[in-house]
């Protein structure tokens, strides 16, 4: 299950079309960047199983990517009062 502040972050990634730096997540999370980089680590394991992945940017930033759209959608029923759909987030 995804903590409230993993969920925010999820939701930015999946909202934005270009990467989000840890500065920018932090400050809408109201944490330090090293708790991002740590809420990162976690958010990439559990979506790694489940067909999307968290793509570390160097010098720009974090991106959501999807390796398996079929499974990533499956996921996002599973879980769809928590998070909205990609393509309607915008």
């Amino acid at each position: 299950m995804l903590s409230t502040r993993m969920k925010t972050i999820f939701r930015e990634l999946m909202a934005a079309e270009t990467p989000l730096t840890g500065k920018y997540l932090a400050d809408v999370n109201q944490v330090s960047s090293r708790t991002i980089r740590e809420d990162m680590k976690v958010l990439d394991s559990m979506l790694r199983s489940q067909g999307a992945f968290i793509d570390s940017i160097m010098g720009q930033g974090y991106q959501l990517g999807i390796a398996d759209e079929p499974q990533f959608r499956s996921y996002l029923k599973e879980v769809s009062g928590d998070v909205p759909d990609p393509k309607t987030a915008i």
